[in-house]
């Protein structure tokens, strides 16, 4: 008969900075979406509609990422920020967007 297998626990070093990874990638998340809302001071309508539906998806992404603690989940915001920061450049270079 093999004995009862026991319970693994993380090192609590390791977790704690996953941990805080994962608290500030949400909190991240959470700032970026506020820039998001707060396009329609810059950008038309559809470019906010665009820009929120990338939020929503870096939302399913980063969920996936803080369940499996992924220690790369605070590059997605990251990447919503750029992307963000990319597509008001490109509307104020390119299409005449103003404030």
């Amino acid at each position: 008969m093999a004995p009862p297998s026991s319970p693994t626990t993380p090192t609590t070093g390791a977790s704690f900075l996953t941990t805080a990874l994962l608290v500030l990638a949400v909190a991240l998340h959470l700032a970026a979406g506020w820039l998001v809302s707060v396009s329609g001071l810059l950008a038309p309508l559809w470019a906010i509609l665009v820009l929120a539906a990338g939020w929503l998806g870096a939302c399913v992404l980063l969920a996936r990422a803080v369940r499996g603690r992924r220690r790369w989940a605070p590059l997605v915001p990251l990447g919503v920020v750029a992307a963000w920061g990319a597509l008001m450049t490109f509307g104020d270079l390119v299409l005449g967007w103003t404030a």
